[in-house]
């Protein structure tokens, strides 16, 4: 290669040297991003926190909160913690608002250690102190009549739900370390085309893990379907991502949390697809149930296949998770996600 006028031959090479070097640094750089984009095995920034739910009461009405500390048992802002406290009838076995669907209308907050309690023009408020102090030990039954105790509430709150379910009732609170059969076991069939990871979780009185997450470009397509648009909270997630495709959830390996992923941010395992009952037909601000939407619709696209329609008979909407490692989220933080490696479920 000869040398430029004004230049000598060793510029020459060093100059042709760099502008090879940078065309190799460029294609090395474009392969790079290429296989961080690509590869489960990576972190992938996917969208950011929309939204955070905390649902003190199961089934009653949900509280939002711009953060919310996530340990191993369920999500908590100050005295606010997820599903603590399960409506029951005298037997102890639990009511919802799939039974009792008026349960979604009562407004629920804890302040200064007491339970402020609201339906229609009815008023109450409930010292927990007490009830700690009490230790009235109950056994409540939830789902496949497994049980969970608890610590009852008292006669106070039991006239409340009395009111509220139209029959008798009593509140129960749920204390960790109490007898329980509800422990989250994972099996293999919650997934097809990955390997589903082995844990056990403990949880309140929600339904299936500790949290459960959906994605606004999922409820956007659901809504592009329906006459009548929904809104994400008729979804009773904990927490809501937006910017991520339309069910890019049902792709997400582990979640993390925060500017970057490192190892020393919030971390949840995504393990289970939530299949969706009639909890979602209600509305959330009037308690009355539609007749059909949105399962009808859900059911003509969101049905599973393979090993894991033997379990899920339902569509699916979100997925369950559980924390790898605990800490604190909050609304506009970076979500990154690792992709499973079989890709969906």
């Amino acid at each position: 290669m000869s040398a430029s006028p004004g230049i000598s031959k060793k510029d020459a090479v060093v100059l042709a040297g760099c502008v090879g070097g940078s065309v190799l640094s460029y294609q090395l750089f474009k392969y790079l991003l290429q296989k961080w984009r690509s590869d489960p095995h990576d972190w992938v920034p996917v969208g950011r926190i929309k939204e955070l739910w905390i649902y003190p009461i199961k089934s009653c009405k949900a509280i939002p909160v711009f953060s919310m500390y996530c340990d191993y048992l369920c999500g908590n802002n100050q005295e606010l913690f997820d599903r603590k406290f399960l409506v029951t009838n005298l037997d102890g076995h639990f009511f919802t608002g799939r039974l009792k669907p008026q349960l979604l209308t009562v407004k629920v907050n804890v302040q200064d250690d007491t339970l402020l309690l609201t339906y229609k023009d009815r008023k109450t408020e409930i010292p927990l102190k007490p009830i700690n102090e009490r230790k009235q030990l109950v056994k409540a039954t939830l789902f496949r009549d497994e049980r969970q105790d608890g610590y009852d509430c008292g006669d106070e709150a039991a006239k409340f739900f009395t009111a509220v379910c139209e029959e008798p009732a009593r509140l129960v609170m749920h204390v960790p370390g109490l007898y329980t059969e509800r422990l989250m076991v994972t099996q293999e069939d919650f997934w097809n085309n990955n390997e589903v990871p082995k844990r056990t979780d403990d949880k309140p009185y929600s339904d299936n893990t500790p949290y459960m997450v959906t994605t606004v470009g999922s409820l956007d397509d659901l809504n592009k379907k329906l006459e009548h648009k929904l809104p994400s909270v008729q979804f009773r997630a904990n927490v809501v991502v937006e910017g991520c495709p339309a069910w890019d959830e049902d792709k997400w390996g582990e979640l993390r949390f925060g500017d970057r992923p490192d190892s020393s941010v919030a971390e949840m395992q995504c393990y289970r697809p939530c299949d969706r009952c009639i909890m979602t037909k209600i509305d959330p601000k009037t308690g009355v149930p539609d007749m059909e939407e949105p399962l009808r619709t859900l059911r003509e696209f969101r049905l599973t296949t393979g090993k894991m329609a033997n379990r899920f008979k339902a569509p699916i909407f979100g997925v369950h998770t559980g924390m790898n490692r605990p800490g604190f989220i909050h609304q506009g933080q970076t979500v990154w996600a690792r992709y499973k490696k079989g890709g969906a479920f």
